[in-house]
């Protein structure tokens, strides 16, 4: 819903009150971190360094980030002070959707078994990550969508409809690909390249292939969304970290610590920007 400028700009106010803020997804991420980290401290002022940092954490660039905030000081819901701190105006924060507030995290949960291949657990996968993400720190923030015998026409559907930024594939992998369903019964693998440009600029942050074979399938794939993990077993303790605002870098380390612990043995893949947060938000 539009709202109104407020138009301060380095302490000098404009009569913009008339004009409509405007913002793209990263302006309005970087606007709704900041809310977010001055209710936090309860501070009236972001320095730079701190500025820089959450928008890291969004997979945005110091340039880029000082760009931004000089964007939403034009349209006046942020204020640029001397020496480079930042604060959100009133006006700032009623454009933030979630003030005090989180991030969202939409996972879409692509499952496939046909039948000609060895058996998996699925259904016990997708339960244990139900169960676990109902007992994390951002739950409200956190979006679970799950579907089942997924067949390649499926992925179009399913992204289209739903909008994911977290797409989890599990299954059987091949050195080719991931194996799906086909129209006819039977299986087809989805190689490495076709579903590399399937990604390309469908907004996904966050591809998880619990497959064997995933580290092929990740290391193409890696050049089409921000980061990638490939791995067979670690479900569970991966998501818990996400959900509890830690980085993908934490939450890969907490997957394969909890595989560990548990004796058992894995092939873990990680690559892009592991320092990505997917949920960032206030507990109360």
């Amino acid at each position: 819903m539009p709202v109104q400028r407020s138009g301060q700009d380095l302490g000098i106010e404009n009569d913009k009150s008339s004009e409509e803020v405007v913002m793209n997804p990263r302006e309005l991420f970087l606007l709704q971190t900041m809310d977010i980290a001055l209710g936090l401290s309860q501070g009236d002022q972001l320095a730079a360094p701190q500025v820089n940092e959450l928008a890291r954490k969004g997979g945005i660039d110091a340039p880029e980030t000082l760009r931004l905030v000089e964007e939403l000081a034009s349209q006046g819901v942020v204020q640029q002070h001397w020496g480079g701190s930042v604060s959100v105006t009133e006006k700032g924060k009623e454009c933030a959707p979630s003030s005090g507030g989180h991030n969202t995290m939409r996972i879409l949960f692509l499952a496939a078994n046909p039948s000609q291949t060895s058996r998996l657990d699925l259904e016990d996968e997708l339960r244990n990550l139900e169960q676990e993400l109902r007992g994390v720190k951002f739950r409200d923030s956190i979006t679970l969508i799950a579907k089942q015998a997924v067949r390649p026409d499926d992925l179009i559907r399913h992204v289209r409809d739903h909008k994911p930024n977290v797409i989890h594939f599990s299954g059987h992998g091949s050195t080719t690909g991931i194996i799906l369903r086909d129209d006819r019964g039977g299986f087809q693998a989805v190689e490495g390249p076709n579903l590399k440009r399937f990604l390309e600029g469908r907004g996904v942050d966050l591809v998880v292939l619990n497959a064997c074979y995933s580290k092929g399938q990740a290391d193409t794939i890696q050049r089409a969304v921000k980061t990638v993990v490939g791995t067979r077993r670690f479900t569970a303790a991966f998501y818990r970290s996400l959900g509890d605002g830690l980085s993908v870098r934490e939450a890969f380390r907490d997957g394969g610590d909890a595989v560990a612990l548990h004796g058992l043995r894995d092939v873990f893949q990680s690559g892009g920007d592991l320092d990505l947060t997917l949920v960032i938000g206030s507990e109360g």
